[in-house]
C-alpha cells in the first residue's frame, strides 16, 4: 500500500471524485509502486519506439525531517541525521522535437547504513552512483 496524506491528494485532483479515487487507488493493497513504475516505464517504451530519445535524470532528496515522529520506514538523507528517502525519475524526451514521452526508469530508495570505509574501492554497481548507469541500462535493452 503507498501512503499519502490528503493534502497531497488534494494538490493531485481537480474535483472531490478525483480525490477520492485517488485515494482509493494509493490505499489499495494491491496497488504498489513497483507496479505503478512499471506501467508507466511500459507506456513510455510504446511511446518511444522508433524515435530517437534523450533520457533526462535526476535525483531528489525527500526530507522528512519535520514530520519524523510520524513516518516509519525511512532512511538517513543527505546530512546524514534527518530522515527521509530518495527518488531518481528517468524522463524520456524526443530529441527531434523536444517532446515528453513519460517516466523510463525510476529508483526510489532509502539509506539504510554509513558508507563504507573503503566507498572509493567499491567496485561502481555498489554504488548509489551506479543508478546514472543502471537506468540508462534498463532503457537501452528495449
Amino acid at each position: 500500500m503507498i501512503q499519502r496524506n490528503n493534502s497531497s491528494i488534494r494538490r493531485l485532483a481537480d474535483t472531490r471524485a478525483e480525490m477520492v479515487a485517488f485515494t482509493r487507488l494509493f490505499r489499495n493493497r494491491h496497488v504498489s509502486k513497483q507496479e505503478i513504475i512499471r506501467t508507466a516505464v511500459a507506456r513510455t517504451a510504446e511511446a518511444a519506439a522508433g524515435r530517437h530519445v534523450l533520457l533526462i535524470e535526476d535525483s531528489s532528496e525527500i526530507n522528512y525531517a519535520a514530520k519524523s515522529l510520524r513516518k516509519r520506514g525511512l532512511g538517513r538523507v543527505g546530512n546524514g541525521k534527518d530522515v527521509g528517502l530518495f527518488v531518481h525519475p528517468a524522463l524520456a524526451v524526443d530529441a527531434a522535437d523536444g517532446s515528453v514521452l513519460g517516466l523510463a526508469a525510476a529508483t526510489i530508495w532509502r539509506r539504510e547504513a554509513k558508507k563504507a570505509d573503503d566507498y572509493q574501492a567499491l567496485p561502481i554497481e555498489d554504488k548509489e552512483s551506479y543508478k546514472w548507469i543502471a537506468a540508462a541500462r534498463r532503457r537501452a535493452k528495449r
